[in-house]
């Protein structure tokens, strides 16, 4: 974190504030207009939202003003989404289409294309009676870097109420703390920006590197970026390709320590946080992977691995606090928990992340969403029998028995003869049972239809064809359904009634072309034995049965 941010000593504050105030003097009073220089400052909203919304306007508002009193020959402007010259730059893709939600990341091409000269950020920590304590402003272009202007640990000094009498204010206003605040912001940022012009060493060259670790010169490639490291140790980015390196080479440890100091030099370095996240999951460090995804969340940077290693970090974390009796943080993790897998079930592209979501979801009961990410799988062909089973429990739990029969089927057009793990056996009864009853229903309302002569012969005929197949096809699922000893008896009392309720279908098929009031009773007759079987297999499972 850069060091303007830390408890700094008094006197150095005040020496910083000292040259801030130097530098606005000589601007306000002795520079000539040939010596100022024009800028245009672009202000980007804030990293975080401000506590105080309502307290963050009246500071930028105040801000503006002073500028604009102050004769620096700056001009100020809030980013706009919709700016023009942003549109055109996305539209030539010169800019992603990002930057209109995450405009920190692309803050040197929006100067480009706004024509800014500096970019910044401003956020007011504290408040109190609708009036600004502490403000925040971070530089991000031309470099990075921030200041704290703090009236609560540092009051106003005689010499910055002079500054402010200078602005050419009435006294009413001269004691306004967004006044002061803005006189120490403008004074660190002229400091600042004096300083873009100074001559620095050309940047780390990263191909030696890059080719080192690419002909898999491990070593050579850590030590040569070692030593860039310590030459630039204020540079970020390099403890986060060193963290890279390490995290090639299955050394969490050293990877883990590299991620750490990159992002406690810059909190926005979005790889380094996705770095830490991947390194400390392989440690089982749970909460700092937690941490992490949380960090690239809130910055809206965490993509489908990074929620899945968060989701999996706050299960464990939940379980583990639900062992030791803490259950209201366990509450709050299994919370977190779901939210991440709640998304990842209807975002995620990767079958293995949807499917260890479920997994955890099923855990927790979570059934909809249980049946929702099989169902996705199911359909992109990319469940396999184990998952596919949750999905007939999880859709049975539910009442969605059509969901669960396709499932079923799913599984066993996959491995013939599966075997369910004995507590999902009552739901795959349920399954096969629920889709007899489906057909006994049809069966029953196109009888009763054609009875009452709402549909044609063809009609009849062509709902027995589907029957037939159907039941054909529940058939064979039946057989190939391997079950424990316990359940033989029944699930053999439920084939027999599938057999049945085929050959009375075969009868009425007869009957419809060749009309005999015989068939057509020992039809009904076949119906009614392959009910009652149905019933006594399984009749817990079942919606009542009526009689056709």
């Amino acid at each position: 974190m850069p060091a303007r941010l830390r408890s700094l000593p008094t006197g150095t504050v005040a020496a910083t504030l000292a040259v801030a105030l130097l530098v606005l003097s000589t601007v306000l009073s002795e520079a000539p207009p040939s010596a100022q220089r024009a800028l245009f400052l672009l202000i980007l909203p804030p990293a975080q939202p401000p506590a105080e919304p309502k307290i963050q306007e009246k500071f930028l508002s105040t801000f503006r003003f002073f500028l604009s009193r102050a004769k620096l020959g700056w001009s100020v402007g809030n980013f706009d989404p919709e700016s023009p010259s942003l549109l055109r730059a996305i539209a030539e893709g010169k800019l992603s289409p990002e930057v209109k939600t995450r405009p920190s990341a692309f803050a040197e091409t929006i100067a480009q294309a706004e024509g800014a000269g500096a970019v910044v950020w401003i956020s007011v920590l504290d408040g109190q009676d609708g009036e600004p304590l502490t403000v925040l402003v971070h530089l991000v272009w031309p470099k990075e870097d921030k200041f704290v202007a703090d009236l609560k640990t540092f009051p106003p000094k005689p010499e910055e109420m002079d500054e402010i009498k200078k602005v050419g204010l009435s006294e009413k206003f001269q004691k306004d703390p967004s006044l002061l605040l803005a006189l120490r912001v403008v004074g660190w940022l002229k400091e600042a920006l004096l300083k873009r012009e100074e001559p620095v060493g050309p940047p780390p060259d990263l191909g030696e590197v890059d080719r080192l670790a690419a002909e898999g010169k491990w070593d050579d490639a850590i030590r040569r970026l070692s030593e860039m490291v310590a030459a630039n140790p204020a540079e970020p980015s390099l403890y986060q390709r060193l963290g890279a390196l390490y995290e090639a080479q299955n050394k969490w440890e050293e990877a883990s320590l590299e991620y750490r100091r990159a992002v406690q030099l810059k909190g926005d370095l979005w790889e380094a946080w996705k770095g830490s996240a991947r390194v400390e999951a392989k440690r089982k460090r749970y909460d700092r992977v937690l941490e992490a995804v949380r960090r690239l969340t809130e910055g809206g940077m965490a993509g489908e691995a990074e929620k899945a290693l968060g989701a999996e970090a706050a299960f464990q974390l939940a379980t583990e606090a639900f062992r030791r009796g803490r259950d209201r943080e366990a509450s709050a993790l299994f919370k977190q928990a779901e939210e991440w897998d709640r998304q990842l079930v209807l975002e995620a592209k990767e079958p293995q992340i949807i499917k260890e979501a479920v997994q955890r979801l099923a855990s927790r009961k979570r059934y909809d969403e249980v049946v929702g990410g099989v169902k996705k799988l199911y359909e992109e062909k990319s469940a396999d029998p184990q998952l596919l089973e949750l999905g007939v429990e999880g859709a049975c739990r539910i009442k969605q028995y059509e969901i669960a029969y396709r499932f079923l089927s799913a599984i066993l057009e996959q491995q013939k003869d599966f075997t369910p793990a004995s507590p999902r056996v009552t739901f795959f009864f349920q399954a096969l049972d629920q889709e007899a009853v489906r057909f006994f229903e049809l069966m029953r309302k196109g009888l009763g239809e054609f009875n009452d002569q709402k549909i044609l012969k063809q009609d009849l005929m062509n709902l027995l064809v589907q029957l037939e197949e159907g039941s054909a096809k529940l058939l064979k699922n039946a057989y190939g359904l391997k079950v424990p000893t316990a359940y033989d008896r029944s699930h053999r009392r439920r084939i027999l009634s599938l057999e049945l309720f085929q050959q009375a279908v075969h009868l009425l098929k007869t009957w419809l072309t060749e009309p005999d009031e015989l068939t057509y009773r020992r039809a009904m007759i076949l119906l009614e034995f392959s009910r009652l079987e149905l019933e006594a297999a399984q009749p817990s499972s079942l919606r009542p049965l009526q009689r056709s």
